[in-house]
């Protein structure tokens, strides 16, 4: 194994330090106790709509779906970096908009209580944008210089249940062992060559919806007590109650809504003249939804087992946190696997930079075979971890990792082969998932 490094590019181990290092020291910070007085309202890293990276995330997503649903924004998604630098300006003004709402919400509230001190909210509303300003620049450092995407690392590590403290760590033996066979089993569910076709020149990975059948059920199920409790309170979903995991109602809902949605979603993401776009070899539609229907059955049982099993071992084991920690732990294995990919493909060529970003999981085969076909090497960076998210991660696309010294005509190859596809297309995409 090499560990040097080559023209000013960290080395291999150092990678893995900054990867590791960065949110473990965000973590730390994120677990200090903080005043009382702010803790009530949002400060102690713990408020979804006031701390960390999730201002950004929601600002992000919201202009990613106004573009998918805009047809004369729809080009921007899919026409390559000039496209996504534009997407980009528009994320950060939203998610600075989210912020100064979140900020507004909370002054709102609190100034309504006898409570309300003026200088522990101007603390409140400095220390906000401070911080996630300091989680974005290290989220950037990790993806410059590390082994994953920054922001991936950085919102799985805002995931970490509260009750993972420092101090608080020695006790939680049965919960970190539930979660460590958890993500072997992950493993071998994204590993199995059951999970992986291709379909001309477009790999096929399960599941071939994403987890979105699963994280949606599951946040409509917990919409009382969940992350948008505050947006919901007052309405009338007390019978919710009755479908929290391990009830028995929770198995029967989940299940349903699994097999419902599964199909639905892999349609969206799989949308077949989108697809055949990419398959110069004279592919059809047809051809196309044929190979689908035999990777449904095994997205089918990956999508129903990532969503019914951790409520089973919560109820029969008796594991606490299970249904809490699975969803983290499941993109952690994803993000792992990417990062060893990564690390392998390091190993091979030192120089490695991104040159193109890619939220079209069918795209990436072939764009990545176009380079290989101009002999540049290429890695595609957070495969995994984007088959788990699809469009609901828009700030973890796909990198392409091409040699420093060839970015200017891989540029060019990239450029030629998207706009192939987008005049097969004619000019028209009704969707761009």
């Amino acid at each position: 194994m090499s560990t040097r490094s080559t023209q000013g590019d960290p080395p291999i181990l150092a990678r893995l330090a900054i990867t590791l290092g960065a949110p473990f020291v965000a973590w730390l910070l994120g677990t200090q106790a903080v005043p009382d007085q702010l803790m009530v309202f949002g400060l102690d890293g713990r408020d979804g709509r006031l701390m960390g990276l999730t201002p950004v995330a929601v600002g992000f997503l919201g202009v990613e779906l106004v573009a998918a649903l805009v047809p004369r924004l729809r080009p921007l998604r899919i026409s390559g970096p000039a496209g996504r630098a534009r997407l980009t300006a528009w994320g950060w003004r939203a998610s600075a908009a989210v912020m100064a709402l979140g900020l507004l919400r909370t002054g709102l509230d609190w100034f309504r209580t006898d409570m309300f001190q003026f200088a522990w909210f101007f603390l409140l509303v400095c220390f906000n944008p401070l911080w996630t300003l300091l989680l974005v620049w290290l989220a950037r450092r990790v993806s410059e210089q590390g082994l994953a995407n920054g922001f991936a690392v950085f919102l799985l590590a805002d995931q970490v249940p509260p009750e993972f403290r420092p101090e608080l760590l020695s006790g939680l033996g049965p919960v970190v062992g539930a979660t460590l066979l958890w993500m072997l089993l992950v493993a071998w569910l994204l590993g199995s060559p059951k999970g992986r076709s291709a379909h001309g020149e477009v790999v096929l990975r399960a599941p071939l919806s994403g987890l979105l059948p699963v994280t949606l059920t599951h946040a409509v199920l917990n919409l009382p007590t969940g992350p948008l409790a505050a947006l919901t309170a007052g309405l009338p979903l007390g019978f919710l109650y009755h479908f929290y995991p391990g009830y028995t109602w929770y198995f029967v809902v989940m299940a349903v809504a699994v097999v419902l949605l599964t199909p639905v979603f892999m349609r969206v993401f799989y949308w077949g003249p989108n697809v055949v776009a990419f398959t110069p070899d004279g592919s059809t539609a047809a051809d196309l939804q044929a190979r689908l229907r035999e990777g449904l059955r095994y997205t089918m049982f990956v999508t129903l087992t990532l969503g019914l099993l951790p409520g089973v071992i919560e109820r029969i084991v008796v594991v606490p946190f299970t249904v809490a920690v699975a969803p983290g732990a499941t993109l952690l294995t994803a993000l792992l696997l990417d990062a060893k990919d990564e690390w392998r493909a390091r190993e091979r060529q030192e120089t490695l930079v991104s040159v193109w970003s890619e939220h079209r999981g069918y795209a990436v085969d072939p764009l990545c075979a176009a380079l290989t076909r101009g002999g540049i090497p290429c890695h595609a960076r957070a495969v995994r971890y984007h088959t788990l998210m699809r469009f609901f991660a828009p700030l973890v696309p796909v990198e392409l990792l091409v040699p420093r010294t060839r970015v200017t005509e891989a540029l060019a190859v990239l450029d030629a082969r998207n706009a192939a596809s987008l005049a097969h297309l004619d000019g028209h995409a009704p969707t761009t998932f």
